[in-house]
């Protein structure tokens, strides 16, 4: 189900989701599904270097779980089903510092108004000129972008009482100047837990996912976008090493488990092979993937909990750029 107003998402396990994606410091090949900067030598730089320092025709991208609603820590209602933590000024630290054009942001309450993240950001990261922030959310989970957004959609996919599970998505509106193509956006929060329940839930999340990028490739349907559109899907995708995490796969691959709603597999990619982890550096950890949750029942690390995928036809890569295909 579709819903066009704001909608939800769930509850995370990581308190730092920090990701950064250099997407078009790359020397991309020619084809469909290209995010295209003019070709920049790779040069041998420290990876502090590399994770701040601007490329002309870069596009930065951060996936960023800073504990629920803790960026608004003097609101925050009394009878949150949350503990109170008081992220902000970290936040605007780490954004002033890393400058990223797009964020993916989790656990923001789906009460708000996403223009307050545009308004943090409008503060912490001012752009220039009159330049103001954009946002869109679906649940608690939020893009904000300096760039225009369009093909705004809000995905529910669970929903219960005043918690729901969801995505937002939206085509980011790049600069003809520095990009050949604008860049699709999935950004989600799926259900943390070890319950067969959760992971169930995580499935039918993925297996939706790739449902809408099959239904985006074609003409007609709920949403059409240009062909060899780049795509990044992003978000906390709470991926347990002690589970099947076969969600993981699906949002890969395009394997679809429950066929009979969602139809048939559908690799995501443009030229119908599987999207590319691009293994994005993490604030806290580096190049390692991001501890999961270390309490309740589901209480060993997990190898991912959040990251990206980009469509990849990239040949070759700047520190941090999605992993090239030979």
């Amino acid at each position: 189900m579709v819903n066009t107003e704001k909608s939800a998402t769930v509850r995370c396990s990581t308190l730092w989701a920090l990701f950064l994606l250099l997407l078009t410091a790359c020397n991309v090949a020619p084809g469909p599904a290209s995010v295209r900067s003019t070709p920049s030598p790779v040069t041998a730089v420290s990876e502090e270097v590399a994770f701040l320092e601007r490329t002309p025709g870069t596009l930065r991208v951060m996936s960023f779980n800073p504990y629920w609603d803790s960026l608004f820590p003097d609101e925050i209602a009394a009878d949150s089903f949350m503990p109170r933590y008081d992220k902000a000024a970290a936040f605007r630290r780490i954004a002033a510092a890393t400058a990223p054009d797009l964020f993916c942001l989790q656990e923001i309450a789906p009460a708000r108004d996403p223009q307050q993240i545009a308004t943090i950001l409008n503060d912490a990261l001012q752009l220039d000129g009159e330049g103001r922030w954009r946002a869109h959310s679906a649940s608690d989970s939020v893009i904000a972008s300096r760039f225009d957004l369009s093909l705004r959609q809000a995905t529910v996919v669970y929903e219960r009482d005043n918690y729901s599970l969801g995505h937002a998505t939206a085509l980011v509106d790049l600069p003809d100047a520095e990009f050949d193509h604008d860049v699709y956006v999935v950004c989600a929060h799926f259900m943390a837990g070890g319950e067969e329940s959760d992971i169930a839930l995580r499935q039918a999340h993925a297996d939706q996912i790739v449902a809408w990028l099959a239904d985006a490739h074609t003409p007609g349907g709920e949403v059409d976008l240009p062909a060899g559109t780049p795509l990044l899907v992003l978000g906390d995708f709470n991926v347990y090493d002690t589970d099947p995490a076969h969600h993981l796969a699906t949002l890969l691959t395009g394997d679809v488990v429950d066929e009979d709603n969602f139809g048939p597999d559908a690799p995501p990619d443009w030229d119908g092979t599987p999207l590319t982890d691009a293994l994005p550096t993490h604030n806290a950890a580096g190049k390692k993937r991001t501890p999961g949750a270390t309490t309740g029942s589901h209480s060993t690390p997990a190898p991912w909990t959040a990251f990206s995928l980009a469509t990849a036809d990239y040949r070759s890569c700047a520190p941090l750029c999605s992993t090239p295909r030979p």
